[in-house]
């Protein structure tokens, strides 16, 4: 299963927490999110889950579209 991030930007509110954020993902490869408090890391987690929309950019399973999946195919 593919992973990809692309050119993806989250806000809260009005302000920008992840900017311009690039990266993919293969079945079988470990990922590890680091960096300081307040730099973004559950931000992107919970972008790539679904729980806060990208106001820009795509993230993609498989090639698909997250937000364009049904719940219960998401959660597969």
């Amino acid at each position: 299963m593919t992973l990809e991030i692309k050119d993806v930007d989250a806000y809260y509110g009005s302000v920008k927490v992840l900017e311009g954020v690039d990266f993919s993902a293969a079945h079988g490869e470990l990922l590890g999110v680091i960096g300081p408090n307040g730099s973004g890391k559950t931000t992107l987690l919970r972008t790539i889950s679904r729980i806060l929309k990208p106001k820009v950019g795509t993230i993609l399973l498989e090639g698909r579209d997250v937000l364009e999946m049904k719940n219960k195919e998401f959660s597969k």
